[in-house]
């Protein structure tokens, strides 16, 4: 169950900003070490996405989940990643194009319907 930015209201997006801000020590699984060396992503580039980022979606699937993209342009790209607020973890990241405004995603894959707020609370 996936909501994307495109279909969240103002509330949700805010406090979905939180969520993240509010963390202030991230750790990062082993999974998301992985992916960084492979896809040649510094620690440094994720913290500091972490700290200037927009909302891209929430995710409920096998827990509370957010998919961030950094602000910062570093040769093209920017940060992405997926964090897990709850236990302060980064669970992967990778670079995207900074131009890359999702032309293409297809919205039957989320669900308008749900609602962030309550959902994360539950």
């Amino acid at each position: 169950m996936r909501k994307h930015v495109c279909q969240m209201t103002q509330r949700e997006i805010g406090f979905l900003t939180l969520q993240v801000a509010n963390v202030h020590s991230w750790s990062f699984t082993r999974h998301a070490r992985e992916k960084m060396e492979e896809r040649n992503v510094f620690t440094w580039e994720v913290q500091e996405a972490l700290k200037l980022f927009s909302i891209i979606e929430a995710n409920f699937e096998g827990g509370e989940k957010i998919l961030i993209r950094g602000k910062r342009d570093i040769h093209g790209l920017q940060v992405c990643a997926v964090v897990a607020p709850k236990k302060e973890r980064v669970i992967t990241c990778y670079f995207n194009n900074a131009d890359d405004v999702h032309k293409t995603i297809h919205l039957e894959a989320y669900d308008s319907g749900i609602d962030v707020v309550n959902r994360w609370s539950e």
